[in-house]
């Protein structure tokens, strides 16, 4: 998992860069088992009206057939602005 600050596109030059260690290392972006699709937001910040998904996991291709679910936890009693990503297995 990862928080890596910069947008997760090829459009970017920081996951260009990150991108290709992660083809080096054989894993990948897991972002599509999040939200059946839709965009869900791993920061949130109310005070200034701002939301991105700005944190991230990776798995190996190995491992990615795995996982059972995938999701953001928006949860009252989580004090800060970026909301933490579940895995379960299966």
């Amino acid at each position: 998992m990862g928080d890596t600050n910069f947008a997760v596109s090829h459009s970017n030059d920081g996951f260009k860069i990150f991108d290709s260690f992660l083809m080096s290392v054989k894993m990948s972006l897991c972002d599509d088992l999040i939200g059946n699709g839709n965009v869900v937001f791993t920061y949130v910040n109310e005070a200034l009206q701002s939301a991105s998904r700005i944190d991230h996991f990776f798995a190996t291709d190995h491992l990615k057939h795995m996982f059972a679910n995938v999701s953001v936890i928006d949860s009252c009693v989580n004090f800060s602005d970026h909301r933490p990503i579940a895995l379960t297995l299966k």
